[in-house]
């Protein structure tokens, strides 16, 4: 495999997604750790795809397993903690009075908060207290039912709260006033269903929008192509390299002001996983520029790679 040898990292991080699936198999991080450390032994001398590839194996499994650990103890309500990105609105409706009424979640401390029939005034980051019943995620009663209590501990969330009250004892942190501030410029000028879809497709997140929004572009086959995504990065990317190309700059000026104001728009995104990959692989590749080394689009694709499964092995099973 010749053409591996020069980018180590795309044996390493096939072997690394590979050993966190395999992990998932009761006890089988323990062969694929030992196998993963002989493996680490003969690549000091020897270094050929293969051999990093196992390693990657043995790393993979044993970050899977380090990942899965002991189950935590349900906490105690009132629950105290930061709001983690904004909230998820399911279901919007307005009361016969004409004031907003919602249905969704949050997650706060590992938690997800629940709420019904409330409109809750939060953007993310805030420091709140939560007062309700919590307890474990209620599995699936049925064969071959989504198992939603697994896709919620893949998320890092182990515990369910029904909210009853809520208390804001710190407003949101700044890059969450950021995006709320871009994302009130939607409303301006536009009927707030217009509006959240417009701010949906360009921001991310998760709002309520008319089911025909939804269901047209599912039933056409385009709804990838409007959900937030890498794809979103390369539009802003191409215009303002356009626009700062028109302005003058060029070389190493341009590429640092690129990659800073791409940083600045993954975060209005609210690191959506998607942007996120794109993010890394376009700093990656652009970066490689600066320090002088060859680019390699394979070699970008396996540092993102490498580098959302090792912060949550979880990534691997999203799609499942």
């Amino acid at each position: 495999m010749p053409i591996l040898r020069p980018r180590p990292l795309a044996p390493l991080a096939a072997g690394f997604v590979a050993g966190i699936a395999l992990a998932l198999f009761p006890k089988a991080w323990i062969p694929l750790t030992a196998l993963g450390a002989v493996a680490a032994i003969l690549s000091i001398r020897w270094g050929p795809p293969l051999l990093l590839a196992v390693l990657g194996l043995g790393l993979g499994a044993l970050r899977q397993h380090a990942s899965e650990g002991p189950p935590r103890l349900l906490p105690a309500a009132p629950l105290e903690g930061r709001v983690d990105g904004p909230p998820r609105i399911t279901r919007s409706l307005a009361d016969p009075n004409g004031d907003l009424e919602d249905d969704g979640s949050f997650i706060v401390n590992g938690v997800q908060v629940r709420y019904f029939r409330q409109h809750l005034p939060l953007i993310g980051g805030e420091r709140v207290r939560v007062h309700g019943k919590i307890g474990p995620p209620r599995p699936a009663t049925n064969p071959g039912q989504f198992d939603y209590p697994a896709y919620l501990r893949r998320q890092g969330v182990d515990a369910v709260l029904t909210l009853q009250q809520l208390e804001v004892l710190e407003g949101p942190t700044a890059p969450y006033r950021m995006r709320a501030a871009v994302r009130s410029l939607f409303d301006r000028g536009m009927r707030k269903e217009v509006g959240g879809f417009m701010a949906s497709i360009t921001i991310g997140g998760h709002e309520p929008i008319p089911e025909g929004f939804r269901t047209s572009p599912q039933q056409g086959g385009t709804a990838h192509l409007i959900a937030i995504s890498g794809q979103n990065l390369v539009i802003v990317m191409m215009s303002l390299w356009v626009v700062l190309t028109l302005l003058g700059l060029r070389g190493r000026p341009l590429t640092i002001l690129l990659l800073i104001l791409l940083g600045l728009y993954t975060l209005l995104t609210g690191l959506e996983v998607s942007v996120v990959r794109s993010y890394l692989m376009m700093a990656t590749f652009f970066g490689a520029g600066l320090a002088c080394r060859k680019r390699s689009a394979l070699s970008a694709l396996s540092l993102a790679a490498l580098l959302l499964c090792a912060l949550g092995p979880g990534q691997v099973l999203v799609g499942r």
